[in-house]
């Protein structure tokens, strides 16, 4: 019983670290969009929870599933 509340405890550690790492994330995505492109690009500002997205969404398409070889 205490593996299961370990493990569990464990996931749920992770999860919670991986949203915190994307909410202080957000805000420089959101600063660094809102400064360069809407004069580059003119395109409209994003909020601080479209930030978030993008981070996320950038995160699933650009991410590499190769595994790395350590020497």
């Amino acid at each position: 019983m205490k593996t299961i509340l370990a493990i569990f405890a464990s996931v749920l550690l992770l999860l919670v670290g991986l949203l915190a790492g994307g909410l202080i994330a957000a805000l420089p995505i959101k600063l660094l969009w809102n400064y360069l492109v809407p004069d580059l690009f003119h395109l409209s500002p994003i909020g601080y929870w479209q930030a978030f997205a993008l981070f996320y969404l950038c995160g699933l398409l650009f991410k590499s599933f190769t595994p790395s070889s350590k020497d």
